[in-house]
């Protein structure tokens, strides 16, 4: 009993020394969370990315995480599964979700044996243009138009009356 009880201590001492010697001793800068991207309450996160630097001193693999907000919720990171660079890397974050509130989503993101939070912020959604009346009266044309030539350079201009400052995308017909 005795010899089965050392022979299981080395065991434990050997794997022990081989967990130390593979680890990746990985210390992430806390501080520099990077955010590309727009959060807005109640919109679909829309390619939104957040990285973060670290420093390694070894290429150990890291699985795929995913860690959920809190404060402002309705929002994941995910960090796909990769391996650590041997001195310095970047590793990104992908924010999927839609925020319910305005404020901070934060996330308690572990890189390595080390928390980081990962504050991000969350902006009130935008006014989305309206208008009351369009001036169909006045429309102004710019560039030639032609029946049966393809159209260049061309540009329309609708007046209008009651706009609420809102916010609109590139408008675009095609008209065949």
């Amino acid at each position: 009993m005795k010899k089965l009880i050392q022979l299981f201590a080395q065991v434990l001492l050997l794997i022990f020394f081989m967990l130390e010697n593979t680890c990746a001793q990985v210390i992430p800068d806390c501080n520099s969370f990077t955010q590309n991207g727009l959060l807005y309450q109640g919109l679909q996160a829309n390619d939104v990315t957040v990285s973060v630097q670290y420093s390694s001193g070894q290429q150990q693999p890291y699985a795929a995480q995913t860690y959920f907000s809190y404060n402002v919720t309705g929002l994941t990171a995910q960090l796909n599964g990769g391996a650590f660079a041997e001195d310095t890397g970047v590793l990104q974050y992908t924010i999927a979700g839609t925020p319910n509130s305005i404020g901070n989503a934060i996330f308690n993101v572990f890189i390595g044996d080390s928390l980081c939070l990962m504050i991000l912020n969350v902006l009130p959604a935008p006014t989305l243009a309206f208008v009351s009346e369009l001036v169909c009266s006045q429309v102004t044309t710019t560039g030639t138009l032609a029946n049966g030539v393809a159209v260049s350079n061309s540009t329309f201009t609708i007046p209008y009356n009651g706009g609420n400052g809102g916010l609109y995308g590139q408008l675009y017909r095609d008209w065949e």
